[in-house]
C-alpha cells in the first residue's frame, strides 16, 4: 500500500476516458469538535486522471492522505476553490434528479387515479340504471361482475392516493433541502489527481473536517420485580461539515488530533530593569496601542457573527490517553447539525435494590439500584432512567472511578416519611455562663406500605466541629449502623429490612456549645 500526503477530497470521481465513478464515504472517526473522513474509489488499469468535485470548502488540506494499492501511483494534485456561480455541487445535482424522479412518479399515480375514476364513474351510471348504457335485464345478469370491478377500481384509487401522500412527503423534503442548499454560500473545492494505474485497484482519500463532534450518553432500565438493570451505552453525534455521511462505519474517539505540541525547551530568564516613564508619555503611547488592539478584535467579532449557531458537542475526558468506541452497523448522519443517538451496546446486570432517604434534607424516598461496574472506559454523560417500563427522569451521570454503579430510579411513594423537628433549648452553659448552648432533636418515622420487605437506608448529616472552640455531643436511638458513609465525615447511616406496614422511628439529638463572644455558622 502506498500513502501520499496532499490536499484533496472526494464526492465523485471521473476516471480518464471512463464514466463517472462514485467515491462514497466509507469510514468516519469522530472526535470532539472534528472528524477524520475516509473515501474510496475503484480505478481500472490505464487510468490517468481522477477529477474530484464538490469537496467541502472547510476541509483541512494539510491533513489529506492519498492511499493507493500497489498497482496505482499517484502524481500531481491540483486544488481549486469554486462556488455555485461556476459549477454545480454534486449534492445539488443529486437533489434535482431526485425531485424530477418523484414528480414523474406522482404524475404516473395521477394517471392511475384518473383511470380508476373513469371506471368507477361508468359503473356508477350503470348502477343508477342509465338505459342508454345497458338494458336493465342485462344489468341484473352482470351485477356481481360490476360490483367486483367497482371494488377493484376503488381499491386501486385508494392505494394510489396513499402512495401519492408518501411520495409527496419525500418531494417536500427534497425541495426543502434543495432550497436550503441553494440559499447558502455553496462554496466548495475541486481537484485533479494525476494517476499511473498499471492495473486496477483502490484509491482512498483521508482528510480532516471541523464542525463535528459527539457526547457520551446512557439509558438505564430497571426491572424491579426481576432485580435487573439494562444499561445501554449511547453516543449523541452531530455534524455540520458540509457533506452528508450515508451508511458509514463510525468510530468514536476521545482524542484530539489537532492537539499535537512540540516539546518546549527552557530558555534563559533575563532580568532587565526599566526606568519609570513619565505619566504623560505613558498616556501618549497607550492610545495608539489601544487602537491597534481594537482592530483585530473587531475583525474577530465580525467573523463570529458570520458563523451560525452550531456548536460541536464537547466530551469531559478522564485520563491521559484517548479511548475509542466502534459503533455497530452503519450510520447515516446528515450535515444539518441535528443530533442523532447511536447505540454502542447494551448489557444486563443483576442489581441490589434499596430505598434511600435523607429525612433532614428531603422526605422523599428514592429507589436505588446498585450493581457491579463493567470494565472499560465510562465517561461522564447524561443518562435517561426507566423503571418498570416507565420514564422516571434524566440526570448527569459521572461513573468514572466508581467501584460499583449506583443509580436512582425515582421516588418510592410506598415509603412514608415524617419528621418531628424542634429546638429543644437555647441558652448558656458552663459555671461562668461564658458559653452559648443549643440543643436540637429530630424524630424520623418511616412506614412501609410495600407488600414485601424492603431494605431501607437512612442517612443523617450530623454537625462536625471545625475548631477547638466548638463542642458537639450526639445522641442517637437506635445507634447508627455505621459512621462516615462513603468516607464523608459526620454522615452516619442506618440500615434495616422494613416489613410491610411496619413503622421505624429514629431519634437524633445534638448539643452544640461555643464561646459567647463569637458566632457559629451552620447551626441546625
Amino acid at each position: 500500500m502506498r500513502r501520499f500526503l496532499a490536499p484533496l477530497l472526494l464526492f465523485s470521481v471521473t476516471v480518464a476516458a471512463q464514466a463517472e465513478i462514485e467515491a462514497p464515504i466509507t469510514r468516519v472517526t469522530l472526535y470532539p469538535g472534528s472528524a477524520t473522513i475516509e473515501r474510496s474509489a475503484q480505478v481500472t488499469a490505464g487510468a490517468r486522471l481522477l477529477e474530484v468535485g464538490g469537496l467541502p470548502a472547510n476541509f483541512d488540506t494539510k491533513t489529506l492522505q492519498v492511499q493507493a494499492d500497489k498497482g496505482v501511483r499517484v502524481g500531481q494534485i491540483v486544488i481549486q476553490d469554486a462556488s455555485g456561480k461556476f459549477g454545480v455541487h454534486p449534492r445539488e445535482k443529486a437533489l434535482k434528479k431526485t425531485i424530477l424522479e418523484l414528480k414523474d412518479r406522482l404524475e404516473a399515480l395521477d394517471i392511475e387515479v384518473r383511470s380508476a375514476g373513469l371506471v368507477t364513474g361508468y359503473l356508477g351510471r350503470l348502477e343508477n340504471g342509465d338505459k342508454g348504457l345497458v338494458d336493465g335485464k342485462a344489468l341484473r345478469g352482470v351485477a356481481d361482475g360490476i360490483e367486483m370491478a367497482g371494488r377493484g377500481a376503488f381499491q386501486r384509487a385508494q392505494q394510489a392516493e396513499i402512495r401519492k401522500r408518501t411520495i409527496q412527503e419525500e418531494l417536500d423534503r427534497a425541495e426543502f433541502e434543495l432550497a436550503q442548499f441553494q440559499s447558502g454560500a455553496r462554496n466548495f473545492r475541486s481537484l485533479s489527481i494525476q494517476l499511473a494505474a498499471e492495473r486496477g485497484g483502490e484509491v482512498r482519500l483521508i482528510y480532516q473536517v471541523s464542525r463535528a463532534g459527539w457526547q457520551p450518553a446512557y439509558r438505564a432500565a430497571l426491572d424491579s420485580a426481576q432485580g435487573t438493570v439494562d444499561l445501554e451505552r449511547l453516543a449523541q453525534v452531530s455534524q455540520k461539515s458540509g457533506e452528508d455521511w450515508k451508511d458509514v462505519k463510525l468510530k468514536l474517539s476521545t482524542g484530539q488530533p489537532q492537539a499535537f505540541r512540540e516539546p518546549v525547551d527552557p530558555h534563559t530568564r533575563r532580568l532587565v530593569y526599566h526606568r519609570p516613564q513619565p505619566v504623560e508619555e505613558r498616556r501618549v503611547m497607550a492610545a495608539p496601542m489601544a487602537a491597534m488592539a481594537a482592530a483585530p478584535m473587531a475583525k474577530r467579532a465580525e467573523a463570529a457573527r458570520a458563523e451560525d449557531d452550531y456548536v460541536a458537542p464537547v466530551i469531559e475526558t478522564v485520563g491521559a490517553f484517548a479511548s475509542e468506541f466502534e459503533v455497530p452497523g452503519r450510520v447515516t448522519l446528515p450535515a444539518d447539525g441535528r443530533e442523532v443517538a447511536v447505540s454502542l451496546g447494551k448489557q444486563a446486570y443483576a442489581a441490589t435494590q434499596r430505598v434511600q432517604v435523607t429525612p433532614a434534607v428531603n422526605r422523599s424516598a428514592v429507589l436505588v439500584a446498585e450493581f457491579e461496574r463493567s470494565t472499560g472506559v465510562w465517561l461522564p454523560g447524561n443518562i435517561q432512567l426507566f423503571r418498570d417500563g416507565s420514564y422516571v427522569g434524566a440526570t448527569r451521570w459521572s461513573p468514572a472511578g466508581n467501584e460499583r454503579f449506583v443509580l436512582g430510579f425515582g421516588t418510592d411513594d410506598l415509603l412514608r416519611v415524617t419528621v418531628d423537628r424542634k429546638v429543644l433549648q437555647d441558652g448558656t452553659a458552663g459555671f461562668t455562663g461564658q458559653r452559648l448552648q443549643r440543643k436540637v432533636g429530630d424524630t424520623y418515622a418511616l412506614t412501609s406500605l410495600h407488600r414485601n420487605p424492603v431494605e431501607v437506608l437512612v442517612l443523617e448529616s450530623s454537625p462536625v466541629a471545625q475548631s477547638q472552640e466548638i463542642e458537639v455531643e450526639r445522641s442517637f436511638q437506635p445507634q447508627p449502623s455505621g459512621e462516615a458513609w462513603k468516607e464523608l465525615p459526620g454522615v452516619v447511616f442506618w440500615k434495616k429490612n422494613l416489613a410491610p406496614d411496619e413503622t421505624w422511628k429514629i431519634d437524633v439529638g445534638y448539643t452544640i456549645s461555643y464561646p459567647k463572644e463569637g458566632s457559629v455558622s451552620g447551626l441546625p
